[in-house]
């Protein structure tokens, strides 16, 4: 039981020290999650007018190997759920995710966590803009730092209703921790 509370206490102080390093680094200009300056022909979907400002959205939550776990953000026009199913971590871990309030982009950490059965992630967002993209070409992107490019994942579908300005990502599934988005190439 010690060594459970010693591996979670490090854990928590883990997360805790990546969530101000990304808190203090997100408001400059080459922020983890400013668009991609040599993706241009990406356009990760903006939620809202831009009326109101732009805010950091935080959630964590420990996951166990046991029983997974489950996270979520809701906010006045998004709602996002991550399910970990149990046995799917090969260690307990402080899961985390930071997203922008009016930007359908999301950074889960800590970066390179791994899963035996992907996470699986909902996302229901009103007060999409989709002035600049193609409804045709909207779907559930990772970003692969290793090749500059943004890559299509496994979902079960992303449903848009242009006139509702709605956009649904239904059952996207996460092999590991990085940065993804809903967008258009």
């Amino acid at each position: 039981m010690k060594k459970f509370k010693s591996s979670s206490f490090n854990a928590v102080m883990t997360a805790l020290l990546a969530f101000l390093v990304f808190s203090f680094t997100a408001c400059t200009q080459q922020s983890p999650l400013s668009p991609v300056k040599n993706q241009s022909e990406f356009t990760i979907l903006q939620v809202g007018n831009g009326t109101v400002l732009n805010k950091l959205v935080s959630a964590s939550q420990l996951v166990t190997t046991e029983n997974g776990g489950k996270l979520e953000i809701s906010t006045d026009r998004v709602q996002l759920t991550l399910n970990v199913l149990p046995e799917s971590v090969s260690e307990d871990a402080l899961l985390t995710l930071d997203m922008e309030t009016q930007a359908l982009d999301m950074k889960f950490g800590p970066h390179g966590t791994t899963f035996e059965t992907p996470a699986i992630l909902n996302v229901k967002a009103q007060g999409v803009d989709f002035s600049n993209v193609s409804l045709s070409n909207i779907n559930f992107y990772y970003y692969n730092p290793e090749i500059g490019h943004w890559q299509v994942m496994a979902r079960d579908s992303v449903i848009v209703n242009q006139v509702d300005g709605t956009v649904e990502l239904i059952n996207g599934r996460l092999p590991h921790f990085s940065r993804y988005a809903i967008g258009a190439e």
